[in-house]
């Protein structure tokens, strides 16, 4: 990282994903957990923005029940609410 830069990390807020029978269904990319084996490369004391096109958080410093909220607040409309119900189930909020 540059010397007084500040780490964003920009990604599309969902994605087409091939199904068996060959359709496509869109798929949230901000989750509540990980897909059992994926691989963590960065730390999240590491990550201070993350922007979609719904907008842009500042996770530094916030707890997890805070980045929780802050994530499912750039999430696509469709999935929040899915997100908010699950992230409850697992006690981050």
């Amino acid at each position: 990282m540059s010397e007084g830069g500040k780490p964003f990390i920009a990604l599309y807020s969902t994605a087409q994903v091939k199904q068996p029978d060959g359709t496509r269904k869109t798929v949230s990319k901000i989750t509540p957990t990980l897909t059992p084996g994926a691989v963590v490369t960065l730390h999240r004391s590491n990550v201070d923005y993350v922007v979609t096109e719904y907008g842009a958080v500042r996770l530094k410093g916030a707890s997890v029940e805070e980045r929780a909220s802050l994530l499912i607040s750039i999430a696509h409309p469709d999935f929040r609410a899915q997100l908010q119900e699950e992230a409850e189930k697992l006690n981050f909020l």
